[in-house]
């Protein structure tokens, strides 16, 4: 069995991917339509960058089966969007007590 018997093949992948950040994060005015979640954006976000690169080895014999195979993968990402929630505590409400004898169902003395 000689090197002819074999094929080697070496694979270099590379993607690249952009995400932009929703237009709602975007706009600094605080939206209030829901009183207990309220949205404040950030105009300075930056459109996310996810960039991957694979290097491959594989070493194959005539039979098709991959006999030995290497990679080595490395992804970088940056200006990653996340999102962050701040909550404060609920403002406490008394309880309704009425004050007038017809609403709390005693009879008048």
């Amino acid at each position: 069995m000689g090197g002819k018997d074999y094929r080697n093949m070496l694979i270099l992948k590379f993607e690249s991917q952009a995400q932009m950040p929703d237009m709602r994060y975007l706009v600094d005015i605080p939206n209030t339509s829901d009183p207990l979640t309220i949205l404040l954006g950030a105009p300075s976000l930056k459109n996310q960058h996810d960039l991957q690169w694979k290097l491959r080895y594989e070493l194959t014999p005539q039979n098709g089966r991959i006999m030995e195979a290497a990679q080595i993968y490395y992804r970088l990402l940056t200006n990653a969007l996340v999102r962050a929630t701040a909550t404060t505590p609920a403002r406490e409400c008394a309880p309704y007590a009425p004050t007038t004898p017809q609403a709390t169902g005693k009879p008048e003395r």
